[in-house]
């Protein structure tokens, strides 16, 4: 779309295009860097997808207007490549009062409601706990930055072995578990018994023990002379 807008000298200015282009070459770089990414999610127009399946697709239908307009996707032969794209299955998000407009839209809609496959709201599972199945609404879909989607608590084992994840699930995001923050019995150099988190080294903690006798030791040596110096006085 960039590259037909950039080229209508008509309408845009030289500024404009170049600013055009740079943004596209920049989208462009950012999908692919995404695609070639561990559990990367393959995102694509629904021309571009044509000849490609994938286990799951997610269809976005981005048109939403008391018009009607849908734009290309008011040609039927969209919809049939849309639809059949998923080998395992698939989902489509978007507004259903605008596609209802045009007849073929209209049908696969009714289709769905028909056999209750559409509603407000779309089912999630945490792959780990694939049990607990949430129905996420769109109004509710902003609380998933704050709040975990999986209430089971993750229970992974830490890096250090000896400890498990406490926290609610977080998927698979190991780095999590590189450092154990689990307070531990341990001793210092001078044999004190001292409390630390498990990914810190003793020696990296202070030992409060040691830290009183080191004051009562200063505390000691600078009684002694005070001691002397008077004693020294009192000579003279």
């Amino acid at each position: 779309m960039a590259k037909r807008i950039a080229a209508a000298p008509a309408q845009l200015s030289e500024g404009m295009k170049g600013l055009l282009d740079v943004l596209r070459k920049k989208a462009e770089q950012l999908l692919a860097d995404f695609a070639t990414s561990e559990g990367a999610v393959h995102v694509s127009s629904i021309d571009r997808f044509q000849g490609s399946e994938n286990d799951v697709v997610l269809v976005s239908l981005t048109r939403s207007n008391a018009r009607g307009q849908v734009g290309f996707l008011k040609e039927q032969a969209r919809l049939v490549v849309a639809q059949s794209r998923a080998r395992l299955g698939m989902y489509f998000i978007g507004d259903r009062a605008t596609y209802d407009t045009v007849k073929h839209w209209r049908a696969f809609s009714a289709a769905m409601h028909a056999r209750e496959c559409a509603g407000a709201k779309i089912p999630l599972a945490c792959p780990r706990h694939p049990a607990q199945i949430t129905h996420l609404a769109v109004k509710d879909a902003q609380r998933l930055l704050t709040t975990a989607l999986c209430q089971h608590v993750c229970g992974r084992r830490m890096a250090c072995g000896r400890h498990t994840c406490l926290q609610l699930c977080h998927g698979e995001e190991l780095d999590h578990h590189s450092l154990c923050r689990e307070m531990v019995d341990d001793t210092c150099k001078a044999g004190h018994l001292i409390r630390r988190r498990c990914c810190d080294a003793a020696g990296e903690i202070a030992c409060r023990r040691c830290a009183e006798l080191e004051a009562a030791r200063k505390r000691a040596a600078e009684k002694l002379r005070a001691e002397r110096e008077a004693r020294e006085r009192e000579e003279v």
